[in-house]
Order: structure tokens, then C-alpha cells, then sequence
């Protein structure tokens, strides 16, 4: 029986993504020659790939968040593109992080080295109505979606229970809720003004 050989095998790889470790891990045992760009930087990314950078300085023991001068995702890119300038990439991997800004990986389209879904391709996947029409032409049914500014907006709306609220952005499962009641709505949003779906 012969063995299976990765078309990854000796390529140079740079991730990129929110927690992009899980998709470093993937390509360097692929054979990959991988370059990281991460949120979070934590100590085990070494493990799984020749270099990486960090948005976050890494506390040992301590789970944070910093306020940035640019969206996440722009600050994502532009530390691989950093970090890649030594470097000439094949390919680029993203991860998570990028669902609302997709115009942050239009550098990486120009480049040729992004794989996988483009910046159009991923707006398009993220326009509610246009899923609306092709799942009903489809005749599969989608949960049905309101958007909300502020808590004050939902007194004397009607809702059918349990239903899922969660900000109109987010990413990672971060402030998805599940709730039963109108006062678990309310309770899910948050202090700071954010926009509900």
C-alpha cells in the first residue's frame, strides 16, 4: 500500500486568523513551511510553525483583550504581510475573524495568495436577504431575523421561545445567547451600545 503525499508537502504557508493554531497545526503535519498570524499568541504556537506574531502580548495566566488602533482583522493581515516579507509565501490559510471585514484579506487577493473564498465571495455569503430568496426558492426553511439597536426597541415586539440573540457582529460564538424569555433578551445585550440580530 502506498502512502498518501500532500500537496501542501514543502510549500511555504502563512496563516492567518483570529486563533489560527488550529489550522497551523494542520498544514505543518501536511509538511508545510508555516508562518503565523494570531490574536492571541499563545506559547504552544511554536510548536506548529517556523515563525509567528501576536496582536496580543501574551500574559501567562491571563485571559485579554486589547483596544487597537485598526479592526483586528486589517492589524491580522498586515502582521503576516509583516512578517512575510522575508519570506515568499505560496499560499495563504484564513481563519476566523474576518467574516465582517472581509475587505481586510483584499491584500492577500492582489498578492494571489489568499485560498479559498474571496472578499466578494465571503460579502456575498454574509447577505441575509440574498439567503433569504435562495433558501425559499429552495423551499428550506431559515430562522426568520430582526435586528435590534437598542433594548428599548423590542418593547411590544412578539417573539416565538426559545430563540437565539446575538450581536450583529461578533466572532467565535462570542455573545451568542440562548433565550427563553423577554427579559433574557434584554439581559444579553450588552452594557455598551451594540446592534442585536
Amino acid at each position: 500500500m502506498g502512502s498518501m503525499t500532500s500537496p501542501l508537502k514543502g510549500k511555504r504557508i502563512g496563516v492567518t486568523g483570529f486563533n489560527a493554531r488550529p489550522i497551523a497545526w494542520s498544514a505543518k503535519l501536511a509538511g508545510a513551511s508555516v508562518i503565523v498570524s494570531d490574536y492571541w499568541g499563545d506559547d504552544d504556537l511554536s510548536t506548529c510553525c517556523d515563525s509567528w506574531i501576536a496582536v496580543l502580548t501574551p500574559t501567562p495566566g491571563v485571559r485579554q483583550r486589547q483596544p487597537l488602533d485598526m479592526p483586528l482583522p486589517v492589524a491580522l493581515v498586515d502582521n503576516l504581510l509583516y512578517l512575510a516579507k522575508e519570506r515568499q509565501l505560496d499560499m495563504v490559510l484564513i481563519g476566523s475573524g474576518f467574516d465582517d471585514h472581509s475587505e481586510a484579506i483584499e491584500p492577500l487577493e492582489e498578492l494571489g495568495l489568499l485560498v479559498g473564498c474571496s472578499s466578494k465571495e465571503m460579502d456575498r455569503a454574509r447577505d441575509f436577504e440574498r439567503l433569504k430568496e435562495i433558501t425559499k426558492q429552495l423551499d428550506i426553511l431559515m430562522p426568520g431575523r430582526r435586528i435590534f439597536e437598542l433594548p428599548d426597541d423590542i418593547t411590544g415586539e412578539t417573539f416565538e421561545f426559545p430563540c437565539v440573540v446575538r450581536p450583529t457582529h461578533s466572532g467565535g460564538g462570542s455573545g451568542i445567547r440562548l433565550a427563553r424569555s423577554v427579559d433574557e433578551i434584554l439581559a444579553a445585550f450588552p452594557e455598551k451600545q451594540e446592534t442585536f440580530a
